[in-house]
Formats: structure tokens, C-alpha cells, sequence
């Protein structure tokens, strides 16, 4: 998200002399009262864009802000699968879009999480006591919401608040100089005056490029793979990340529905391309192998040369039955297995190794939430 702000210091300087409750950017001129003057201009109606206009009709509700948006209202249409296109929001966040939105949200909260480094001994778990010894004051780690429905609520929040635009993109702006306001004119051929233009339209943002806006940035080669997977079991409100040999992690998310969670997946461009496409049989068993195995025990740090227990070296780990070091089966829980029902009837045996379900929706659903991070 970003800003572009015209005429707003001198403006916010004389606000700060009137009281304590802050004043309209630009009340003080002639024009402020018509339709066509916003004092905060937001172009952009996803999450940020909903979620910065709701802060501001709470925050400051004497401002008059509008919205722009590209695309027809979104709606919160019920699914009965949790869709690939999830956050993770962390209490703050939580508590930053409100109790009414909260209250319209399917979350799949979580109070633990596993983390476990890939050919290595390393692996930690935490939960809310780690936080907060009392539960009250930190009853979960996180949540994991949909985009669709968090987006729909936020909207149905700033309606009546927030003046929005619908099927409508900027074709034109003028910032001008510090003394006046920007203009902005919409694909619909309507002229827009604003004291403050945000730019909340993504991280490909039309108005940071047509402003000139620099940014500092990095690109860091990986690309993220997400999709929903159907569980054989709850994931008890714990979630796991493993981090991988190829340099990112895979985290497995718990979701509103018991028997369903969110597989996040950042890999190298090249990894996704190959699994992309692949079956779904394939693709399960690849993700079984990456999240049953637990943390590996690493070379001896000196060769052993006796047994005298006064040779430095790492610890051994003991394999139990399920294939775990004893050190994990003793700190750690193992993420549940599923069935893979494609293949139940035949292949009994390798059924009862399986965790998640081949069963995963459809390949539009699979795949629905793939895309590029950081661009």
C-alpha cells in the first residue's frame, strides 16, 4: 500500500489547533463540500484497501473517504471446501479488522505450531503459553481465513461509511504541486478531487508507477504452490511447518473445516512447474514424504573412535515404528494420515502410509491459490 499526499501538511497542521478531535484534510475549501471531493481517495477494493477505509471511517470518522474498485462488489458466497486463497492472520491482524467482521468469518484457529528443519536435528514447538502463561489473554497463535469472505465482510463493514465505486479504474491523475489536490479520472469519465491518494491496488500498483514512486526490493527466487487437502483427521489446532532442502518451507495450515486444511508451498519457480501439472497421487505422495518425516540426525561432529562416552559427537536418534526420531515422538505429534481413496482398493498397504488425500477437489480447486510472492 501507498500514498500520495497533496496539500495535506498544511491542512493537518491547522486540524491539530481546532481540538482534540481531528478535522477533515481539506474542509477548509470551498469545494470540500461536493460529491466529488474525498478527503482520502482509496483505489483499490481488496483486503488492504477495505481494511485501511474501515480503520479510517473508526479511527476518523469526520474524513470523507472513497474507495475505487476494479471489479463488482464481492460477495461471500458459502462454500462448503475452504478455498486455497488463505491467510494466516496473527492476533493483531485479528483484532485489527474488528469484532463485527470477525464475527462473519469461518476461522480455522490455531494455539500450537511445529517447525522442523529438513535434514537436521532442529525442530520447535510452540504454543499460546508461549505467548501468555494466561489463556484469556492469548487464547490462539493465529487464524487461517479465506480471502473471498474476508474481503466480502470488509466490505459490507465500510458501506454507508466509505463512499465506493464499483466496474471502476483510474484512465488519469494529476497530483499538481503540494498546493493542490490530485485529480483522478475514472474509467467511467467521472473527475475525482482528493487531499490523499492510496494506492492499495497490489504489488504491481498502477498509481506507485504512474506517480513515479520508488520502491526498495529484492526478488528472492521463490514461487508459492497452495491448495486444499482433505484430512483423515483434525489437525487438533496445531499447524506444521517444515522447512526444505530446496530452500523453502512447506506449512500446513488448519482451516475452518475439520477435515480440511491449506497446504502453502514456497518453492523454486522450477520445483512448481514440475508439480504443478503432476496427478494428484503423485503429488500426495510427494507431500506425505516432505511432512511425516521428522527431524534427521546429522554426521558425528568427530569420528568415533571408542565407546567412551567422552567422545564429542551428535545425538543418535532411535527410529520408533513410525518412522520418527524418538526425540520428535516425544516433543513433536505427527501431522494425521488420510487415505488416498483413488487408490484404497488396490493398494491397500501403502493406503495406511498416506496423509493427505488424493481426493483433492478438483484440479481447479487444487491449483487455485498458485501464484508468484513478493511480486
Amino acid at each position: 500500500m501507498l500514498a500520495v499526499q497533496k496539500s495535506v501538511g498544511r491542512q493537518l497542521k491547522s486540524a491539530a489547533t481546532v481540538g482534540s478531535r481531528p478535522q477533515a484534510f481539506i474542509r477548509c475549501l470551498s469545494s470540500a463540500s461536493h460529491d466529488d471531493v474525498m478527503d482520502v481517495l482509496i483505489v483499490g477494493g481488496g483486503a488492504v484497501g477495505c481494511g485501511l477505509a474501515r480503520l479510517l471511517n473508526q479511527s476518523a470518522p469526520s474524513l470523507k473517504v472513497g474507495l475505487l474498485e476494479a471489479r463488482e462488489a464481492p460477495s461471500n458466497k458459502p462454500s462448503e471446501i475452504p478455498n486455497a486463497r488463505s491467510y494466516a492472520l496473527s492476533p493483531a491482524s485479528l483484532e485489527l479488522i474488528g469484532p463485527n467482521v470477525r464475527s462473519k468469518l469461518q476461522l480455522g484457529y490455531y494455539d500450537s505450531m511445529q517447525v522442523w528443519q529438513a535434514n537436521s536435528p532442529a525442530s520447535l514447538t510452540f504454543t499460546t503459553q508461549d505467548l501468555d502463561a494466561d489463556p484469556l489473554k492469548a487464547p490462539y497463535l493465529g487464524a487461517c481465513v479465506e480471502d473471498g469472505p474476508l474481503v466480502a465482510s470488509l466490505w459490507n463493514e465500510i458501506q454507508g461509511t466509505t463512499k465506493c465505486w464499483t466496474n471502476t479504474t483510474v484512465k488519469d491523475m494529476q497530483v499538481g504541486d503540494t498546493e493542490s489536490l490530485a485529480q483522478v479520472t475514472t474509467s467511467t469519465g467521472e473527475t475525482i478531487q482528493t487531499a490523499l491518494l492510496v494506492g492499495a491496488d497490489g504489488g504491481n500498483s498502477w498509481v506507485r508507477k504512474t506517480c513515479d514512486i520508488s520502491r526498495t526490493g529484492a526478488e528472492y527466487g521463490l514461487h508459492a504452490l497452495t491448495f486444499t487437502v482433505e484430512l483423515e483427521s483434525s489437525l487438533n489446532k496445531r499447524a506444521f511447518q517444515r522447512f526444505l532442502g530446496d530452500g523453502g518451507p512447506m506449512a500446513l495450515l488448519p482451516t475452518y473445516s475439520p477435515n480440511h486444511a491449506v497446504v502453502v508451498w514456497s518453492t523454486s519457480p522450477d520445483t512448481i512447474e514440475q508439480w504443478k501439472d503432476s496427478a494428484p497421487e503423485e503429488l500426495v505422495a510427494h507431500l506425505n514424504d516432505c511432512l511425516l518425516e521428522g527431524p534427521q540426525r546429522i554426521p558425528p561432529l568427530l569420528e568415533r573412535e571408542t565407546s567412551s562416552s567422552s567422545v564429542v559427537s551428535n545425538l543418535l536418534y532411535c527410529r520408533t515404528p513410525f518412522g520418527y526420531p524418538t526425540l520428535w515422538s516425544r516433543h513433536g505429534v505427527a501431522p494425521p494420515r488420510t487415505q488416498v481413496y483413488a487408490t484404497a482398493k488396490n493398494n491397500q498397504d501403502c493406503v495406511s502410509q498416506k496423509f493427505l488425500s488424493s481426493i483433492l477437489l478438483s484440479s481447479k480447486c487444487l491449483y487455485q491459490g498458485q501464484g508468484s510472492l513478493g511480486r
